[in-house]
């Protein structure tokens, strides 16, 4: 029982209740148990005005997901975890985590890959914050597997780039590249392809583009540049570079595990060079 349903229980109030558990040291439950239980309970109401001024509440439902989904490695949770690295956050309270894209392709397959029924929230233009699509999940299992695989809360500056068996490098780098990397022609009198990737940290993408060397790619220069006071750091492959990546990326994998929009662009990529 809640300490609210204890003092109803018993006609005092919430903070008598919660007087007596500290003078007992009746230990209590954790945040993510708490939020559990009344989820399944529902209590968990939301409340949304319109633009009339009309309030509507709802009753949140308890969402499902696969809680050993990071236990182990496999190349599906490779690609979830390179998106995680890119656009996804943990909360401080190491809670729960957040996954905002602009669009909500690459959140769908995330779920689905996940077995979650998380709802995909749509969120729009306010001042300088672009609209942008997010879902969250939330489970004090899945926040302690990927604090294990690296990530944190406030990461986009003091990322590493993690330990990953061989066998799924290439996919948690697609993951990361769906996330925050991109893939066009240039507009130049020498139209040629490129294909680039940034992150505010530079142990992150040292790592990262030391593993692109491994899997065959040349060894390209990291530039640095300013954003939001914060340096930020990024690297282009040229040509038919951009042809090897689509291999790497895209070769014996289906299409739950990547973005449509740039492999189709990294494909086109490929048939102009062959």
């Amino acid at each position: 029982m809640s300490l609210i349903d204890i003092a109803r229980d018993y006609n005092c109030t919430r903070q008598y209740i919660h007087k007596l558990m500290k003078a007992y040291r009746i230990k209590r439950r954790d945040m993510s148990t708490a939020r559990g239980l009344a989820f399944s309970q529902g209590k968990v109401i939301h409340a949304h005005e319109d633009e009339m001024g009309n309030v509507t509440t709802t009753t949140l439902p308890k969402r499902t997901h696969n809680k050993f989904f990071f236990t182990s490695w496999q190349p599906d949770m490779a690609y979830v975890l390179g998106v995680i690295y890119t656009d996804g956050c943990i909360a401080q309270n190491l809670y729960s985590f957040k996954v905002a894209q602009k669009e909500p392709e690459l959140l769908e397959k995330c779920l689905k890959l996940m077995d979650s029924d998380a709802k995909i929230v749509f969120t729009k233009k306010r001042g300088i914050a672009g609209a942008l699509y997010h879902f969250q999940i939330n489970g004090k299992a899945i926040i302690k597997d990927l604090l294990k695989l690296g990530l944190k809360p406030n990461k986009s500056l003091s990322l590493d780039f993690p330990e990953i068996p061989s066998a799924c490098v290439r996919h948690f780098i697609r993951g990361c590249w769906d996330g925050d990397g991109s893939v066009y022609w240039d507009r130049g009198l020498r139209r040629r392809p490129r294909a680039y990737f940034g992150s505010g940290s530079k142990r992150f993408i040292e790592g990262l583009l030391k593993a692109l060397v491994n899997l065959g790619l040349p060894l390209v220069r990291i530039y640095t540049s300013t954003r939001s006071r914060n340096l930020y750091y990024y690297f282009r492959f040229h040509g038919t570079d951009c042809a090897k990546l689509f291999y790497i990326f895209y070769d014996d994998v289906p299409d739950s595990t990547y973005l449509n929009r740039k492999q189709k662009r990294f494909e086109a990529i490929a048939r102009y060079y062959n």
